[in-house]
């Protein structure tokens, strides 16, 4: 049987090999579909699994976006900070600070006076749009005379303020304090943290005192800008007020000078409407609110969630006071301030400071109504360089003056001298010389010698100048040659 199937095999070999050739044709076809199947099965969930990860990667690359829109402005503006800082020769840089405040496009700089060595806080910001005084050198001075003449136990000092006209930014230098605004204060945080950092967490409130204490100084530095004509504030909230040594110091009055407005402004102008003297009040309220509560209001009025959150606060009576008087209209400052909440608070540092008397001139007077009104002032378009021009024309118009002659005239001369003419602008057309001289046929008419030996140009500008000083010229008949003769 072996033998026969031996044979068998042996003269039919062919058999053989077609059956292992259709094996392996077998073999290579299933191969094939597995990993067809399998590739298209992969290729699907590639297809679901990188959208899926495109969708969940959006918020991080928007986030990265900032980042690095944020870096970007922040290189920007330190290449700024030295070039201002070695053209100016009066500080030097110490370090580049974090973003401490909410400002969009806003810097932070640590800086040291040559002379003094003391540390400044300098911040860098772009020209906001809405800024109702002229970006000039003019008024640069009658800023920094205004806020120095600003002096007041509850008020912080403006050391400078500058103008990078170069990159259309606005530098502001005040001095340095290490233990960070009323805010750090809520909130338990270091001032040189970030913003979005440190202010992200609800807080426990300051005890009731020194609510009473630090909302009272408020007023009073509130009540004190009032009577130098910075009304309203406009910018009162908690990261706007420092804390030295238990004292409430109010800053961010140049914003109105600049044309910048806080976060809660949009808030509170919708509510109040057109009723821009009580945007002071409203703020006053969230920040009574915000030392009183922890945390920041999120509506321009507290509601009653935000009311049972205080519990049985002695502060929800003035807040009731501020609040809840619409119909009657909104209290003033100083109607706040004489709140029995507030009344018999003692302020020491008021009992032994006399402000001192400061008059204003006639450019700060000017700047503080652009200022109140919100629009421009035609009198402060004009820059210092433009107004030195015009005093070097009118001097040098003077010299000439005096030194050219007056031209004498024939028909006048007899009877009263008259003034020089003024010399001709440099602007005005020239006549073209005339190419033959015109002769009189009036005998009794005597040509202006001065005219005549003057030469054109002379004769031109005395021409000109007469007939601007309204003087009247002679009539003279010339003798018209035009027509052909027969």
């Amino acid at each position: 049987m072996a033998d026969t199937f031996l044979s068998f095999i042996q003269e039919n070999y062919w058999i053989i090999i077609i059956f292992i050739i259709v094996i392996l044709l077998l073999v290579a076809s299933v191969v094939y579909a597995v990993c067809k199947c399998s590739c298209r099965f992969q290729n699907y969930r590639r297809y679901d699994y990188t959208a899926l990860e495109e969708d969940l990667a959006l918020p991080e690359k928007m986030e990265m976006e900032k980042r690095m829109k944020r870096e970007a402005i922040r290189e920007t503006a330190l290449i700024t900070c030295q070039f201002y800082l070695r053209s100016s020769g009066i500080y030097t840089m110490m370090d580049h600070l974090n973003e401490m405040g909410s400002r969009v496009n806003k810097t932070w700089f640590l800086v040291k006076h040559i002379k003094t060595k003391r540390d400044y806080l300098l911040t860098l910001v772009p020209r906001s749009p809405q800024m109702v005084v002229p970006f000039t050198k003019l008024t640069l001075e009658t800023i920094n005379g205004i806020f120095s003449s600003i002096q007041h136990p509850y008020i912080y000092p403006i050391h400078q303020v500058d103008f990078v006209e170069e990159q259309d930014l606005i530098g502001v230098v005040q001095p340095l304090n290490a233990k960070g605004s009323l805010k750090d204060l809520i909130y338990q945080a270091r001032c040189m943290d970030c913003w979005g950092e440190k202010y992200n967490c609800r807080s426990k409130c300051l005890p009731i005192e020194q609510v009473r204490l630090f909302g009272r100084q408020i007023l009073e530095a509130l009540m004190y800008l009032e009577d130098k004509g910075l009304r309203p504030f406009c910018h009162l909230h908690s990261g706007n007020v420092m804390v030295v040594n238990n004292i409430c110091k109010l800053t961010g009055f140049e914003n109105n000078f600049f044309g910048f407005t806080s976060r809660a402004s949009t808030l509170i102008r919708r509510r109040i409407k057109d009723n821009k003297n009580s945007i002071d009040t409203m703020c006053f309220g969230h920040l009574l609110f915000e030392m009183c509560s922890g945390y920041e209001l999120d509506t321009a009025e507290p509601d009653t969630k935000h009311l049972i959150s205080l519990g049985n606060s002695p502060a929800l009576e003035v807040l009731d006071y501020i609040f809840a008087r619409e119909n009657d209209g909104y209290p003033s400052i100083k109607d706040i301030s004489k709140h029995s909440f507030f009344k018999d608070v003692r302020c020491k540092e008021l009992q032994s400071f006399y402000p001192p008397v400061v008059k204003l001139n006639s450019n700060m007077k000017n700047l503080l109504k652009a200022v109140r009104k919100g629009k421009k002032d035609r009198k402060l378009s004009r820059s210092k360089s433009h107004i030195e021009r015009e005093q070097g024309n009118r001097r040098r118009s003077r010299t000439k003056e005096s030194i050219t002659p007056p031209p004498p005239t024939a028909s006048t001369s007899k009877k009263s001298p008259l003034p020089p003419a003024p010399p001709m602008p440099p602007a005005a057309p020239s006549l073209p010389p005339p190419t033959m001289p015109l002769k009189s046929e009036n005998k009794n008419y005597a040509p202006n010698k001065a005219l005549v030996s003057s030469g054109n140009g002379s004769s031109r500008s005395a021409l000109l100048g007469d007939i601007r000083m309204g003087r009247q010229l002679k009539s003279v008949t010339t003798n018209d040659r035009s027509n052909p003769r027969v």
